[in-house]
């Protein structure tokens, strides 16, 4: 390739023009973003975390997603069921707003997101129940498939929580820290009678 230089999204660019996934790859040998199937899925639909051990970006999206859904469904609760009208509308505000707060630093925010999800699960786990018993279809798809966003958005909020409580937010974890004594002996004398076998 060719050397240029140019202004391309706020940088400078010398040298030879490579794309994004090749400069990740030099600068990261082990990248967190799976594989290259990955560059053709839009990025809001990708799960997988940007920073090692968080997932406060997929739980964004999770709520997002469920706010979306509460609006789509306040025509469908002012006919059927009008006390959830108010509730729909508040809760797609709550969900916008923890999502927005949503960051790798604060783990009381990814605690309250875990709180919220669980709340949404139990909330539409039984909204979805009483529109079964009553034959409302609409309502009762539409709140199982909330509960299903919630319950990943609870996953994927106490995996942070959990990576925050261990100090492993941003860091990768060489396969030594997670084995315990046994495995590490085992694989030390492995490596051991392999080494002696090259010589």
């Amino acid at each position: 390739m060719q050397s240029q230089t140019g202004i391309s999204t706020g940088r400078v660019y010398t040298g030879t023009m490579e794309d994004e996934f090749d400069q990740r790859r030099k600068a990261d040998p082990h990248p967190d973003i799976g594989s290259d199937l990955e560059l053709y899925i839009p990025s809001v639909l990708r799960l997988n975390p940007r920073i090692p051990h968080y997932y406060g970006d997929a739980v964004r999206k999770c709520f997002l997603l469920a706010g979306c859904v509460f609006l789509f469904l306040i025509p469908v609760y002012s006919t059927s069921l009008p006390g959830l009208l108010p509730v729909a509308i508040v809760g797609a505000v709550i969900l916008v707003c923890f999502a927005a707060l949503t960051n790798p630093r604060k783990s009381w925010v990814m605690g309250a997101n875990a709180l919220v999800s669980s709340i949404g699960v139990i909330f539409c786990a039984m909204i979805a129940l009483f529109a079964y018993e009553n034959d409302m279809l609409i309502i009762y798809l539409a709140n199982q498939v909330l509960a299903l966003v919630f319950l990943f958005s609870l996953y994927y909020s106490v995996k942070t929580v959990r990576a925050m409580m261990l100090g492993t937010i941003g860091r990768r974890l060489p396969p030594s820290d997670v084995m315990d004594a046994d495995t590490q002996a085992r694989l030390k004398h492995v490596r051991s009678f392999t080494d002696s076998g090259d010589n």
